[in-house]
Order: structure tokens, then C-alpha cells, then sequence
């Protein structure tokens, strides 16, 4: 019966690891991922020959949020910063890249879910926020945050 609880109990958002290769290699230290929801408008339809005015929920467009993710900005490393200058300077089919979120089981040792993006760009990088107040703990770390736009979304088990 514990076996069966273990499999069917939710992930913990804890133990994570993300798939990205930049120039410089792989890009490690996240903090936080901000995964995609995905949402479809619901669209009004009325027929015309009703008797009665009603209206029948149609689908319509299908929309994803973008793909947002933070970590301590690292002295002498600008692999965020040169990725979204790539698209800057237009060269987007270079600035695609693939992404893969990991989400592991408390041991580590297990792969529970997984999210892939296909074709993923950087739309903004936002630098850490200075504050001479802060003292010591973890507000005072300085942490960048790329939010990312993408062609393709999958997850997997």
C-alpha cells in the first residue's frame, strides 16, 4: 500500500533540473521555474434558428504564457545576458534553443515529470535588483530573470 501512495502522491516542486545549453555552456543555479500555463479562449456561438436565444461555448485560440526562470547572477559569467543580445541583434534562428524542466522524486533518484520547449528565445532578461538596505540572508543575493517564448510545449511523465 505505501509503494502505491509513493507513486500516486504529488511532486514536490523541490528537486528540479534544467536542460539548457548557451554558448558557454550549460547554464546551472536555478532558483525558481516559472513553468507555462496554457489556457483556451472560450468563444460565444449563437444559431440563428433558435427559438430560444442561447449561446454555445465554442473553443477558440489555444494561448501559453511564457517560460520564466531565476537565478543568482554569477560574477564574470554573461550567458543570459549574450543569449538575449542575440536576439537583440536579430539573429533569432541562432537564439533558438531547446529547453528540459526535470522534476525529480525527494531522493533524486527519479524522474516524475518533464517539460520540454522547442525553439525557445529569450523575450526579456532582467537584471538583479540593487538594494543598499538589505542586509545579509537571501535578499540581498543578486538574481537574474529571463522570460522565455517558445514554439513548441510538451510534458511527459
Amino acid at each position: 500500500m505505501a509503494d502505491r501512495d509513493a507513486i500516486n502522491a504529488p511532486a514536490r516542486t523541490t528537486r528540479f533540473e534544467v536542460e539548457l545549453e548557451l554558448d558557454g555552456g550549460a547554464v546551472q543555479g536555478w532558483k525558481t521555474i516559472e513553468l507555462p500555463s496554457v489556457s483556451t479562449e472560450e468563444v460565444s456561438y449563437r444559431e440563428g434558428n433558435e427559438q430560444v436565444a442561447y449561446d454555445h461555448p465554442l473553443w477558440g485560440r489555444h494561448e501559453y504564457d511564457n517560460l520564466t526562470m531565476t537565478r543568482g547572477a554569477k560574477t564574470g559569467e554573461t550567458m543570459l545576458w549574450d543569449w538575449r543580445q542575440k536576439v537583440i541583434d536579430g539573429n533569432l534562428d541562432e537564439a533558438r534553443k531547446s529547453i528540459a524542466v526535470t522534476i525529480f522524486d525527494v531522493a533524486n533518484s527519479a524522474s516524475l515529470l518533464r517539460y520540454e520547449f522547442e525553439g525557445a528565445w529569450p523575450v526579456n532578461y532582467s537584471p538583479p535588483t540593487l538594494d543598499a538596505s538589505a542586509v545579509g540572508g537571501e535578499s540581498a543575493l543578486a538574481e537574474e530573470e529571463i522570460e522565455i517564448a517558445y514554439e513548441k510545449y510538451e510534458r511527459s511523465a
